[in-house]
């Protein structure tokens, strides 16, 4: 159980992905990355499962701050680039909120957590309303796609867009 009771771990309202690390230095076989964007506490953060351990990593690690909502709570999705061991996950700044929610994403490599250019940054137009976003790998060509569902000043009509980036 990553949660156990310490730390961030007593926080509620969780959006978690569940991600695969590569067999490399740093990593063995079995290892897995829990990626979570914690509600209470506005982070996106991580914790790491040691298989030959059998256990977590002591605390979540902060990725970035977020400021999310708790009505638009599942705003977080990850990927595998299979052919790098890369992680990547997307997800919503202040969901649901217009003019202010914006698409984010972040990439995992050699050890460490990098923020990429914003899918879909709040200074695009006045009045954007993200929802929700996710995130897949072209395994052909490498591209990175993300997904996500955008209104107009309203949160109750969205249409599905998606961004795409050929270099991370």
């Amino acid at each position: 159980n990553p949660w156990d009771g310490a730390g961030d771990d007593t926080d509620a309202n969780h959006a978690v992905t569940l991600l695969p690390l590569p067999d490399d230095a740093t990593h063995d076989p079995g290892d897995m990355m829990l990626v979570s964007l914690d509600i209470d506490d506005g982070t996106l953060e991580y914790k790491v499962y040691d298989d030959s351990a059998n256990s977590w990593s002591t605390d979540f690690t902060d990725i970035d701050t977020v400021a999310d909502s708790t009505t638009y709570t599942h705003t977080l999705s990850g990927a595998v680039n299979l052919a790098t061991g890369d992680l990547f996950v997307s997800y919503v700044q202040n969901a649901g909120t217009a003019n202010t929610s914006e698409v984010r994403a972040a990439k995992y490599s050699g050890g460490s957590w990098s923020l990429l250019t914003d899918p879909w940054p709040d200074t695009t137009d006045g009045d954007a309303n993200i929802t929700d976003s996710s995130i897949g790998i072209d395994s052909n060509s490498g591209d990175l796609y993300v997904v996500y569902s955008k209104g107009v000043t309203s949160a109750t009509v969205n249409d599905v867009y998606y961004s795409k980036s050929i270099d991370d």
